[in-house]
């Protein structure tokens, strides 16, 4: 069984004009905590819902996403700053498993 993961990025303020703009935004919020790019999933789709949000689809091999899995840890300190980070750009992130809510900024 595969795994979509999708994430949603959202800034009020923004006024983004492409994917690639939001994505240039998000990262740049990370500055050196960097951004885990999606190398090991199959497939990542990006698209612009609007100015002020862009959505990121991952497509995942449940061998390669149980890998990326274990990269993480919640609640670890980097985590935490990442989280900070985006408050901080005035970036919502959510992800969600399946359609499932995995997490979110707000919470």
């Amino acid at each position: 069984m595969a795994v979509v993961q999708k994430f949603t990025f959202s800034k009020p303020s923004a006024n983004w004009s492409s994917a690639d703009e939001a994505l240039a935004d998000v990262v740049a919020a990370l500055g050196d905590l960097g951004y885990i790019s999606a190398n090991w999933s199959s497939g990542v789709t990006r698209e612009l819902v609007n100015s002020t949000t862009m959505t990121e689809t991952r497509n995942w091999s449940d061998e390669d996403y149980a890998e990326y899995r274990s990269s993480r840890v919640p609640g670890s300190d980097e985590r935490k700053a990442k989280i900070a980070a985006y408050k901080a750009a005035g970036i919502t992130h959510t992800e969600h498993e399946n359609d499932v809510l995995t997490f979110d900024t707000d919470y």
